[in-house]
């Protein structure tokens, strides 16, 4: 093609322009990446000199060592957090904001977009070459005669080829990479963020460790453990940021390699190819279809989409087939429960248990992942609502209007957690009166000794008309009542407590703000009963966590502790290996397949649950050799069958503990109207069984709730004999 000048120049100059625009990109793209390295390198120097420091005072800790060498390990401590936070919260953040603001890679990517889009318009639209016919008999002859000429011409349709090739090379992906850049500069904000969570809540558990009463050598070693291995923790983490992005950035310059040399190389072939008619008709074939398998792709990546969507619901779907299935594929199994399977399945779903999982882990997630009512409020997942309006019904009382609130929800289901976060945020300065309700108030005597007491009034008003007065006239106050389902007791006369302080809220609720929480069951039995939402001004139910909000509450949690997770493939299930199979190479994917596949099983198996999840995850997470991985095996679910075999006698006492929340011997004979022995007798089989346990330990007179890691088998068996609605 050297002999036709015009192609030449014309190919020359496209070629130059693609360098060009290429040239700039390239240098956004290692000058972005030697940017986040500076930064990375500046926290993870922060990070190792704490660790250094610390671990020099760590050295030198005994449990001998007395009160003074502790305070200063934690003063120590402190000024590490404090150094830290003003690195990894305020100077790195706001840089890397500044450097996002302007964002010069995005910048030029799209410039760079722009610019190889418009090739064509840069191209002729026609290119008229020349060439010389070889000369033979025939052509001579031809031309003697004037019946041919002794050159032909021929038509290039250089723009039209230009934008072939842009279609072949897929400039438009590029766009794709531009949105992934966008979304990992946010990944990155949030990582940061995760990195500062992981030191502080290391940091915190370590001193919290050596505050501990009774200090030994084996709480130093945790507070050891916790300080040096999360500041450690963390600067592996912080050096993950720069990895995923220069894997994106090597997508683009994968897909921009040799793309100069590309041009001009296939614009001469396609040239070449039209110098014949046959060519050229080959030519016009491959066009049509270059642009119906353009179509073509465009379509599917439509219909896939919408096909994903509709393949997870019905993964969903079949899950919760399975879910409903099982009791009745256990109640048909004419296999019987051999003594020693029931046991293990009942020494499983205990508390002990959960525990006993616990003192494996790390200590730091023993810390993270507890039991108890959470405190901190970045914890809580899905409880958005429920916080706003409980804030809101605070600002309504501040402002003189009536305000009472209802908290209902079933165990574990986050009302003590709500309450904790939402009274750090109560817009008001009155005080605060909380108490937990453990022992039944069914009498107006009970009622107006436990107002008094609420109160810190020297003595019980001596009528009911006294105790309202008297309320009224008490400094304005938010009276935070938890275990409402307290107040009553299903007997003749037992409701009179409840009525009386629904009564008392209704004609107080403009002078003090009441809040209540119950459980659910008792909550639906006294709102079928006599309505009881409609004397509180909001009623907030704690529903269950949504599949994603579950995963959420669960990975939350453990990004605190800085260690990285290895999901374990399922071996049981056929649909996971055939996925598996179609990413085997990829490791990433792998990872991600088997973390979906662990959650949709967590959320099915629980329900929803954060408590009975919590039990469940660790259950899975095992330590390995590797100090900052945890390796999470499949879900095992615990099955119940023998729940299917308990007599109408042992099914009424359930009921009753759930509508009550939790019930002594004595209360459940009188419920049941049984004599005493027999409710002693049913309530220590049902223990025995695992399905109720004590709410308090170590008590004469046992107070007896609903195992919460039975509680979805039990509601089950519950509501298929038409004992609960």
């Amino acid at each position: 093609m050297g002999q036709h000048e015009a192609l030449d120049n014309a190919l020359s100059a496209l070629q130059a322009r693609v360098s060009a625009a290429l040239h700039e990109l390239n240098t956004a793209l290692s000058q972005d990446v030697a940017f986040h390295r500076n930064v990375i390198a500046l926290g993870q120097q922060t990070l190792n000199e704490s660790h250094e420091r610390l671990e020099t005072l760590y050295h030198g800790l005994s449990p001998s060592g007395g009160d003074e060498q502790k305070e200063n390990i934690q003063t120590q401590i402190k000024h590490e957090l404090r150094r830290i936070y003003a690195v990894l919260k305020r100077d790195l953040p706001r840089r890397l904001a500044h450097h996002y603001r302007r964002d010069p890679v995005v910048e030029v990517l799209n410039r760079t977009i722009t610019q190889l889009q418009a090739l064509p318009r840069y191209s002729e639209k026609k290119l008229l070459l020349t060439f010389h016919r070889p000369l033979t008999r025939c052509s001579r002859l031809g031309v003697r005669l004037r019946l041919i000429r002794p050159h032909r011409r021929v038509p290039i349709p250089l723009r039209v080829l230009v934008r072939q090739w842009l279609m072949r090379q897929r400039v438009d992906r590029f766009r794709l990479l531009g949105s992934k850049i966008i979304e990992r500069r946010t990944s990155i904000m949030e990582h940061m963020n995760e990195v500062w969570h992981i030191v502080r809540y290391n940091l915190e558990g370590a001193i919290a460790e050596l505050e501990s009463q009774t200090q030994t050598a084996h709480d130093g070693e945790k507070s050891r453990e916790m300080a040096l291995g999360g500041l450690k923790r963390a600067a592996a983490r912080l050096g993950d940021l720069v990895g995923p992005l220069i894997e994106i950035y090597g997508q683009i310059e994968q897909a921009t390699e040799g793309m100069p040399r590309a041009i001009l190389e296939d614009l001469q072939s396609e040239a070449a190819t039209l110098m014949t008619w046959r060519g050229r008709w080959r030519w016009y074939t491959r066009s049509v279809v270059l642009r119906l398998s353009q179509g073509a792709r465009e379509w599917m990546g439509r219909t896939m989409g919408r096909g994903r969507q509709s393949m997870a619901w019905v993964q969903q779907a079949h899950l919760r087939l399975m879910e409903q299935c099982r009791p009745f594929i256990e109640r048909v199994s004419p296999f019987q429960d051999e003594p020693t399977t029931l046991w293990k399945v009942v020494d499983e779903a205990s508390i002990e248990t959960a525990l006993r999982y616990q003192e494996q882990l790390p200590a730091i997630y023993r810390r993270l992942f507890n039991f108890e009512p959470l405190e901190w409020e970045e914890l809580l997942v899905g409880r958005e609502d429920a916080m706003m309006r409980l804030i809101d019904a605070v600002a309504r009382w501040e402002r003189g209007r009536s305000s009472s609130v209802l908290i209902h929800g079933e165990y574990g289901s986050g009302k003590t957690s709500v309450l904790n976060c939402a009274e750090n945020q109560y817009p008001s300065q009155a005080p605060i009166r909380r108490v937990v309700l453990t022992e039944k108030i069914t009498t107006e005597v009970d009622l107006m000794t436990f107002v008094a007491s609420l109160f810190g009034w020297p003595s019980p008003p001596g009528s009911i008309e006294a105790l309202w007065s008297q309320t009224l006239t008490d400094k304005r106050t938010i009276v935070v009542i938890e275990g409402a389902h307290n107040f009553y007791l299903r007997v003749m006369g037992g409701f009179r407590a409840l009525r009386l302080l629904l009564l008392l809220i209704d004609r107080t609720n403009h002078h003090h703000l009441w809040i209540l929480s119950m459980r659910e069951h008792a909550y639906h039995y006294l709102r079928r009963l006599f309505r009881i939402g409609d004397h509180f001004t909001d009623v907030l139910a704690m529903s269950l966590l949504s599949r994603d909000e579950l995963k959420q509450a669960i990975l939350r949690r453990h990004h605190r502790s800085g260690f990285r997770l290895r999901f374990r493939p399922d071996d049981s299930s056929m649909r996971l290996k055939r996925k598996l199979r179609s990413v085997r190479g990829d490791v990433q994917r792998e990872q991600a397949l088997l973390e979906e596949y662990f959650f949709d099983r967590l959320h099915a198996v629980t329900r929803g649950n954060v408590y009975v999840a919590i039990f469940y995850w660790l259950r899975a997470v095992q330590q390995t050799i590797e100090e900052d991985v945890l390796e999470v095996a499949p879900i095992e679910p615990l099955s119940f069958p023998f729940l299917e075999r308990l007599s109408s006698d042992y099914l009424f006492s359930v009921a009753a503990v759930l509508q009550h929340g939790e019930l002594t011997a004595e209360q459940l004979a009188d419920v049941l109207d049984w004599d005493l022995v027999k409710s002693q007798l049913v309530l220590e089989y049902l223990s025995e069984k695992g399905i109720i346990c004590p709410a308090e330990r170590n008590t004469h007179q046992p107070r007896y709730e609903i195992n919460r890691l039975m509680l979805k088998p039990v509601l089950d068996i519950l509501r298929q004999r038409h004992i609960i609605y």
